[in-house]
């Protein structure tokens, strides 16, 4: 059984990390130094640094030691050295959201704030406005009205940013500080100036008039920071957007002055800005391109990536503005920094003549290796494109595509290359073999079982098409015979034929393409009982189709009309049933339950199914078969059928767990920490997991050693949709096991599936 902690458990320490929870108290008694005289400021500002520390790593602090170390640490204002000070500042504002009581501090920062000492001033305002709410906002707003008008640079800006901050909460208030935000907009420093306007649109912004007003005034006195001139290119271009996009507007002509800036950044601003603007002609693209065609060749390797980047863009869609820069980009393809070569040359690739593909190709080739995922899609695409320009370079494209997909790489980038080799057999029927061949030898060593999936799926719809189609069969025999659950359980022969089967089915045609059919059937009854019942069930993006194989073993009788109803304990809908019209004795017969996934809570996918058969029974002569009445209605009570988060994953091997997990990211990552009170050992609990999640255990990471009681396991799969989830889970032993669960995907919901099923 699995405890999911809440507040109180937080509150109390017991929801940390394993080991750290010492740590926590340990270092919070450490901090009653704060009420020593004479303070050494050294000593404090180590135990602030810890503090900081445990909190930027996530860590649960205790809102009462909080809260008593909080008020301890109001002790510290009384010593001057700057350091600690800065470091009092930056606890403040990490724990203004964690201790309790913590406006305390209020007039020491105060008295800081409007204080002789620049170098506290900026940093007091900013902690202030950190624990201001709304109630105490108007107290201190003499104060933030003069610090925002204030000479020093570091200290208008802190008032600046913090009033942007404080909008979010108190919009009246802060509209009241626009005179002086708007002197501070004349300040001859590029921070002030660019922090002022962003405080000053972010009050108009939703008057266009206001916001059309303020570009005008920056068109003609201009301005010194060219971080503000960039923010107003932005500005300028969502009005645009929003506008009907004419190009004969003010805010148009504003954009293209900005092309003849001073600064690079304003420059490369403005012709992203034009290029990126819905409906640009290539007329009017023609300045942006010609800017960015110059800084192709700056000594500058920020500049000409980005240049470069832009111009790819550019050549998806008006790929002949982009032709006059194909000397310089080819002049990028030799560059140092392989991605710029990289771009460079997908931009080439989709600009560039049938006769260049071939000298392209062996460019790319020379330095493939060495470039990321995230630009070997890019190149990917670019091919895909080029090979609907000239379907004539179909091999050669094809022979390229293929070396590539024997290479290392991630999910993504393989999927994108199988894409691409599909989508060239799709559309140009002399590569259909080609291309079968290729992706047969890929999946002899295919770590991604989506992708096989498919691949095979692809083979049973085209292979029988081919000229030879019994050369295929070994590559499919050899995925039944040597590959793992889910792909032997679909792409056994009668599997192929599966993918067609639903399909004929007209309530699932709208369903889409098959993620996953369950590995083993699930039986409903003894296996000696009248009535033999086994459901496999499969997953498709939105739904779930169960397939219930019935067999009647009363050779008296014959059933009609058999369906089984299904009653779900979760958010599941059923949508409908398809009977099977006829179960006469010992002839197996299927009738099938199509329900939709949970929509209005996404995360409750387990979930139990109460099934009941019902049918129409009629008596038959065992001899002839033939019945001899009208029948009557009957129902039969089976097993309950569970739904597990393993109905909704693929396993998927991953040779570099941390090369993937970094992949991901962590933009969808969340943790959470749980005890399992009913399991005494570390094995049992990684084995449980495993089963539990249906995902892949990487690098032996399932392989407990002995005497140890503490244990990571590495899990990959793919979440249905085909988005990469990864769980890296680490295991204490104590007197139970506590485990701690992060995963990560490219998608918030898989993550939110994974700890709300784990829960």
């Amino acid at each position: 059984m699995l405890k999911k902690f809440d507040k109180k458990d937080e509150e109390s320490g017991e929801g940390t990390r394993p080991g750290l929870l010492h740590t926590q108290k340990a270092l919070f008694r450490q901090a009653r130094v704060f009420n020593e005289t004479p303070i050494n400021p050294r000593k404090c500002a180590h135990i602030l640094t810890k503090i900081l520390y445990l909190i930027n790593q996530g860590e649960h602090l205790g809102t009462t030691e909080a809260t008593e170390a909080f008020f301890a640490m109001t002790k510290l204002f009384q010593s001057n050295d700057p350091t600690l000070r800065r470091m009092c500042y930056l606890t403040i504002k990490e724990m203004s959201c964690i201790a309790e009581d913590v406006i305390i501090v209020t007039s020491s920062l105060t008295k800081d704030m409007t204080g002789k000492e620049d170098n506290y001033r900026g940093p007091a305002v900013r902690a202030l406005c950190q624990i201001t709410d709304s109630t105490m906002l108007q107290a201190i707003e003499r104060y933030m009205k003069q610090a925002i008008v204030d000479k020093v640079p570091s200290v208008s800006s802190s008032a600046l940013v913090s009033s942007l901050h404080l909008l979010k909460c108190s919009f009246d208030v802060v509209k009241r500080w626009v005179n002086e935000a708007q002197e501070a907009a004349s300040s001859d420093n590029i921070m002030v100036q660019y922090h002022a306007l962003g405080l000053l649109y972010h009050v108009r912004k939703n008057d266009r008039l206001a916001v059309n007003k303020m570009i005008s005034k920056v068109t003609r006195h201009g301005l010194k920071s060219p971080f503000a001139y960039c923010m107003m290119i932005r500005v300028a271009s969502k009005q645009l957007e929003e506008e009907d996009g004419s190009r004969d507007s003010p805010l148009f002509d504003f954009i293209e002055s900005c092309l003849r800036n001073k600064h690079e950044m304003v420059v490369y601003e403005a012709a992203s800005a034009i290029v990126n603007l819905p409906g640009c002609s290539a007329k009017e693209l023609a300045p942006a391109v010609s800017v960015l065609q110059l800084f192709c060749s700056s000594p500058k390797a920020a500049l000409r990536y980005a240049a470069v980047r832009t111009l790819n863009k550019v050549a998806m869609k008006h790929p002949s503005a982009v032709t006059a820069c194909n000397l310089d980009l080819e002049n990028l393809v030799t560059d140092s920094n392989r991605s710029i070569a990289t771009l460079a040359i997908t931009t080439l690739l989709k600009t560039g003549s049938e006769s260049s593909i071939d000298r392209l190709m062996k460019q790319i080739s020379s330095f493939m290796s060495e470039i990321s995922d995230e630009f070997k899609v890019v190149v990917v695409q670019a091919i895909s494109a080029l090979c609907q320009k000239y379907p004539r370079k179909h091999a050669v494209l094809m022979n390229f595509l293929f070396t590539m997909l024997r290479e290392e790489g991630g999910f993504e980038y393989k999927r994108a290359i199988v894409d691409c080799i599909i989508s060239i057999i799709e559309e140009n029927s002399e590569s259909k073999e080609t291309g079968l061949s290729h992706l047969c030898e890929f999946i002899e060593d295919c770590e991604f079982t989506v992708l096989a999936t498919r691949i095979l799926h692809l083979l049973g719809q085209e292979g029988p098409k081919t000229t030879n189609p019994s050369k295929y069969i070994r590559f499919i025999y050899n995925r039944v015979v040597l590959e793992h659950e889910e792909v032997r359980a679909g792409r056994s022969e009668p599997g192929l034929n599966l993918e067609k089967q639903l399909a004929a089915v007209p309530e699932f045609r709208g369903l889409g393409p098959l993620f996953k059919s369950s590995p083993e059937p699930v039986a409903l009854t003894e296996s000696e009982t009248e009535y033999v019942i086994r459901c496999t069930k499969h997953t498709f993006t939105n739904h779930m189709v169960f397939q219930f194989d019935c067999t009647n073993t009363l050779n008296d009788q014959t059933l009609e009309n058999v369906t089984v109803q299904m009653e779900p304990t979760e958010a599941y809908e059923v949508l409908c049933y398809v009977p099977a019209r006829s179960l006469p004795y010992n002839q197996p017969g299927t009738c099938y339950t199509l329900v939709a996934l949970p929509k209005e809570d996404p995360t409750a996918v387990a979930c139990t199914f109460s099934c009941m058969m019902k049918f129409t029974v009629k008596d038959c002569d065992p001899t002839t078969g033939e019945t001899d009445d009208e029948g009557y209605e009957d129902e039969y009570v089976l097993e309950d059928l569970e739904v597990t988060v393993a109905d909704h994953i693929q396993k998927v091997m991953k040779l570099n767990f941390e090369a993937a997990w970094d992949e991901v990211g962590d933009e969808f990552e969340k943790e959470e920490t749980f005890t399992l009170s009913t399991i005494k050992t570390l094995e049992e609990a990684v084995g449980n997991i495993v089963k539990f999640l249906g995902m892949h255990p990487c690098e032996r990471s399932d392989k407990v050693p002995d005497n140890k009681n503490t244990h990571t396991l590495l899990l990959a799969g793919v979440f249905r949709g085909g988005h990469d989830i990864l769980v890296r889970s680490r295991l204490l032993l104590l007197d139970t096991v506590t485990m701690q669960v992060t995963a990560r995907s490219l998608e918030e919901l898989p993550v939110d599936i994974i700890l709300a099923s784990v829960g």
